[in-house]
């Protein structure tokens, strides 16, 4: 005997009544299958998306304020268009940094290399640049040495206009 049948003859052994009892037994099963199964799920994870969309919303508007306020800042002594190399190698010495070497590559980026930079003077040097100069850096790569130096290769842009 198959297993349809045997569920057939089951079914048919039942009354009439009893019959509807377990079809609305089933379907009642069904829906809370459904509801906890599927619609709770789904109504967390639209909670739960609606909070990370409030969050980067509230994020995005910081992000604007912040370069909203960078771009109006007048403080900012920003480098000279035609002396902007000889300024950053200056600020580097300055800083106590040795630049292993550097290359233009347009009238307002330069990329900077150093073979064994001090992690505290890199760092502190960045910062001077981008607080009282407004250079921004846009590429970054550095990697420990084996005596706690970096090895560095950085990619830095004039701000300004």
């Amino acid at each position: 005997m198959r297993i349809g049948d045997s569920f057939l003859s089951l079914w048919h052994a039942r009354s009439r009544r009893e019959q509807i009892l377990l079809l609305a037994l089933t379907v009642c099963v069904a829906m809370v299958a459904a509801w906890y199964g599927v619609a709770s799920p789904l109504r967390r994870a639209a909670g739960s998306a609606e909070a990370h969309h409030a969050r980067a919303a509230q994020a995005a508007t910081d992000v604007e304020a912040a370069v909203a306020e960078i771009a109006g800042s007048k403080g900012l002594a920003t480098l000279p268009a035609d002396g902007f190399e000889e300024a950053v190698l200056a600020s580097a010495a300055a800083s106590g940094l040795t630049l292993d070497r550097n290359r233009m590559e347009n009238a307002r980026e330069i990329t900077i290399w150093a073979n064994a930079a001090e992690p505290a003077a890199l760092f502190n040097w960045i910062e001077t640049l981008q607080q009282a100069h407004g250079v921004v850096v846009t590429n970054l790569t550095a990697t420990r040495n084996e005596d706690g130096a970096l090895q560095v290769e950085a990619r830095l842009a004039r701000g300004g206009s």
